[in-house]
């Protein structure tokens, strides 16, 4: 925990030296991995951000596509590149302590982190039909994210689906192409309704 909150609440100018010390030395080395390779790249992203030094301390996990990862709360994390979709239980508490022009508040978020060093849980989702499903340990019931691909399954046709909600709300993102949508409320005592759902928009 000193380590984690000393770097990044260190005096600017001794941060800045240390920053540039290190970047120097990694400049000129032949055998770079992929932890000194990503600090080189945040140094560039978020210079003199003590942030940085996180990397020698965190997992780097690399997902391909369709993969997920699972973070308890108070595990410190922190996207580097990509596109991913976040889903997070119900909380208005967001603390950041470094990577960030949002304001940082180290000592709060060095004294709430979990410190855990088990394995990443990253897994494969549920796939069935169109329907692909990552839901969390069951000991988090909070949320779950539903993934929709439709295909053609002839020149006219598209293959379609269905799924219900059941004592919850749901926001569905349309990420590309367009679809038609049909739902119903109150326990579908009414006829479903329709309407037009277009890549880039939220419902």
């Amino acid at each position: 925990q000193m380590l984690h909150v000393s770097n990044r609440e260190a005096d600017k100018p001794k941060l800045d030296a240390q920053i540039l010390a290190l970047s120097t030395r990694l400049q000129n080395s032949s055998q770079l991995n992929l932890t000194t390779s990503t600090f080189l790249d945040l140094t560039q992203q978020y210079p003199g951000d003590g942030g940085c030094f996180q990397v020698f301390f965190l997992n780097i996990a690399i997902l391909e596509p369709g993969q997920g990862l699972f973070l308890a709360a108070n595990e410190p994390h922190a996207y580097l590149r990509g596109d991913a979709v976040e889903i997070m239980a119900r909380s208005d508490n967001v603390v950041r302590a470094g990577l960030t022009p949002k304001f940082k508040d180290v000592e709060v978020m060095g004294g709430m982190l979990s410190y855990d060093t088990q394995e990443l849980h990253i897994f494969t989702p549920n796939r069935e039909g169109p329907l692909t499903s990552y839901c969390p340990p069951p000991e988090y019931p909070d949320f779950k994210l539903l993934r929709i691909h439709l295909q053609k399954t002839s020149v006219l046709d598209w293959s379609c689906t269905t799924y219900e909600l059941k004592d919850s709300s749901g926001c569905l993102l349309c990420v590309q192409g367009i679809a038609k949508l049909f739902y119903c409320v109150m326990g579908c005592q009414s006829p479903p309704r329709g309407m037009i759902v277009e890549a880039g928009k939220a419902y």
